[in-house]
């Protein structure tokens, strides 16, 4: 059953699923290039040193091909390692690409020079095309093509210029490895693709608060963290349930729990897509509004205010909100920037509830 599942076509992804998958396996590829080149590396630093102490006498390649190519292996790994760090999917995406087809390229001319020095052998063109199709995810749809296609022009080259070194026995076995590859390759990326659900959904379930639905305390924190890192425009509406102790005291607390259900709700069905929504704890929620200054998140918190104001939340409970908005402003931390948010919160609890409040970041103060 399980064998099954990894060539099925129906794992399929929800739309907003798939940019986060495609980053996810560009960032794995990266990874195990890395990995790769660390090893070639040390095997041809090896490999050389067995050289120069004449433990392969017959050796046929000569020093400056092996030092040629592990100088291109450093400066690789060395431009992968830079481009792992940049925020460009496209830049990260182009290198694995170039990656790829410079090693089947070579394996090809590898392959078809053996052939030409009358010594035929597939053995290098299959183990190059194998380590790539197992540790370069892409797409079946993609990576099918790539496999066939190559192997179609290596036939080609060997057959018009090989002929009397190529028959059919070199025909038939490669192509059963190039099935064997094909197979292997929709097999290996639909493993990854069952990995990345069931990681994503383990993270998710991690993230969020089991009544609400919301995000949790600890996803608001590292949301928070990555904006003050890598600074962005952002606004926080801290939002607090007035009286909610009395709702818990007149009707209990599973009805309490239900208001709270209902809440989240109604705050995640009146957010933008950009918004981040969580509770903060007890009967605490956070907004966090992307690139949105302090007149728009009012704005936003304004409108969640009459909405919440105006639901049924049953038993003819109503349920009214006070909250505090605070815009961040560069080099601003997590604990600074929820304090300010949390202070404009007290100051409209502290004078009337039901309203919003908002700290001017000139100094930092309540507007009054």
């Amino acid at each position: 059953m399980q064998i099954k599942k990894l060539f099925s076509e129906s794992i399929k992804l929800k739309d907003e699923e798939k940019v986060q998958f495609r980053h996810y396996f560009i960032t794995e590829n990266l990874n195990r290039m890395k990995s790769m080149g660390v090893l070639f590396i040390f095997v041809l630093i090896f490999y050389e040193i067995l050289l120069l102490i004449n433990f392969l006498p017959n050796n046929n390649i000569p020093h400056y091909v092996l030092l040629s190519v592990l100088a291109l292996l450093i400066v690789g790994q060395v431009l992968i390692r830079t481009i792992s760090k940049s925020k460009s999917w496209k830049l990260k995406q182009l290198l694995t690409e170039v990656t790829y087809y410079t090693l089947l390229v070579l394996a090809i001319i590898y392959t078809y020079m053996m052939f030409r020095n009358n010594t035929p052998d597939f053995a290098l063109f299959f183990v190059v095309l194998f380590i790539l199709d197992m540790a370069m995810l892409d797409s079946p749809y993609k990576t099918v093509p790539k496999i066939i296609g190559s192997y179609v022009i290596l036939i080609i080259l060997l057959y018009t210029t090989s002929k009397s070194y190529f028959g059919y026995s070199h025909l038939f076995t490669s192509m059963a490895f190039i099935i064997m590859c094909v197979f292997s390759c929709i097999a290996s990326f639909n493993n990854q693709k069952v990995l990345y659900i069931e990681k994503t959904e383990h993270k998710n379930a991690s993230e969020r608060d089991q009544l609400t639905g919301l995000n949790n305390r600890r996803k608001i924190d590292e949301v928070l963290s990555m904006h003050t890192k890598e600074w962005q425009p952002i606004s926080i509406l801290m939002i607090d349930i007035d009286f909610f102790k009395k709702i818990n005291d007149t009707y209990g607390h599973q009805q309490g729990d239900d208001v709270l259900v209902q809440l989240g709700q109604v705050i995640k069905g009146h957010l933008r897509t950009s918004d981040i929504a969580g509770r903060w704890g007890g009967e605490e929620f956070v907004i966090i509004c992307n690139a949105t200054n302090s007149k728009q998140a009012r704005m936003l918190a304004e409108r969640l205010r009459v909405k919440i104001s105006s639901h049924d939340f049953g038993n003819n409970i109503r349920v009214n909100v006070s909250i505090g908005v605070c815009e961040m402003q560069d080099k601003d931390t997590i604990v600074q920037i929820i304090g300010l948010a949390d202070k404009a919160l007290y100051y409209a609890k502290e004078n009337g509830r039901n309203r919003i409040d908002w700290i001017d970041r000139t100094t930092d103060e309540v507007t009054k």
